[in-house]
C-alpha cells in the first residue's frame, strides 16, 4: 500500500485485495489501540470501503460516510496512510471526514444523519452544472436514528430495504427498529409516512434493545 498516494484498487487481484484488507485492519487495530477511537465500526466496513473505492473514482465521485467515524479505511486508501498514526492526536488527522484535510472527503459528517441530505445536494448541484459524477452514501445504523435521514429519503423518493445487523442499539431510541423493519418511506406531500407505525412489539414500545434489520 502506497504511503502518500491513493491506492489503485482496480488493477489488484482478489488475493491482493484480501491482503490489502488485512493490512488495513492491522493498521486500524494498532492505531486505535494507541490513540483511542472507533474500532469495531471501522473493522466492519473495511471490505465495503475497498469495494466502493474500486468502483467509484474519488474525488470526482463523492463518497459520504454517515456516521463519519467509519472513515478510517477510507483515509488509509486516499493518501493518508503515512499520517494515519496521528489520527485523533493533537495536530493529526481528524477522526471524521474533513474537507480541509483531503479532497477525497466530500462532506464533513460526524454524528449523524446528514449524509443523505448532503448527497441530494451534491446530486442536484451536479445536475444543474451538467457534470458527470456519482454520489454514494455509507449509512451506518447510527444515521438511522435521526429524522433528517428519513426526511432526505422521503425527498429522494426511496424505500428503506430490510437487512440484518445484530449490533444496532435502539435502547435509547424507542421504536427505531420497528420503523426501519416495517416502514417503507413514501414520497408524499406531508413528509415521512410510517406505514406500520403501530405494529411494534412490546419490547420495542418500551424502548428495549432491538436488533436492527436494515441496511440501505
Amino acid at each position: 500500500m502506497g504511503e502518500s498516494e491513493s491506492v489503485n484498487l482496480r488493477d489488484m487481484t482478489y488475493d491482493q485485495l484480501d491482503q490489502l484488507a488485512a493490512e488495513l485492519r492491522a493498521s486500524i487495530v494498532e492505531t486505535v489501540g494507541r490513540n483511542g477511537g472507533h474500532l469495531a465500526s471501522n473493522l466492519g466496513v473495511v471490505e465495503l470501503t475497498i469495494a466502493l473505492h474500486r468502483v467509484y473514482d474519488t474525488p470526482r465521485d463523492k463518497l459520504i460516510f454517515d456516521v463519519g467515524h467509519q472513515c478510517y479505511a477510507h483515509k488509509l486508501l486516499t493518501g493518508r496512510a503515512d499520517r494515519f498514526s496521528t489520527i485523533r492526536a493533537q495536530g493529526g488527522l481528524s477522526g471524521y471526514p474533513s474537507r480541509g484535510e483531503s479532497p477525497h472527503d466530500a462532506f464533513g459528517t460526524g454524528h449523524a444523519s446528514t449524509g443523505v441530505s448532503a448527497a441530494l445536494g451534491f446530486a442536484r448541484a451536479r445536475d444543474i452544472l451538467g457534470e458527470a459524477s456519482d454520489i454514494a452514501v455509507v449509512l451506518g445504523d447510527g444515521a438511522l436514528t435521526g429524522g433528517e435521514t428519513y426526511e432526505a429519503l422521503n425527498d429522494a423518493g426511496h424505500t428503506v430495504q430490510a437487512g440484518r445487523n445484530r449490533r444496532a442499539d435502539y435502547g435509547r431510541h424507542a421504536g427505531g427498529g420497528a420503523l426501519v423493519r416495517g416502514s417503507p418511506i413514501r414520497r408524499t406531500g406531508h413528509g415521512t409516512h410510517r406505514a406500520q407505525r403501530n405494529k411494534r412489539s412490546p419490547g420495542q414500545r418500551s424502548g428495549k434493545r432491538a436488533g436492527m434489520e436494515g441496511s440501505l
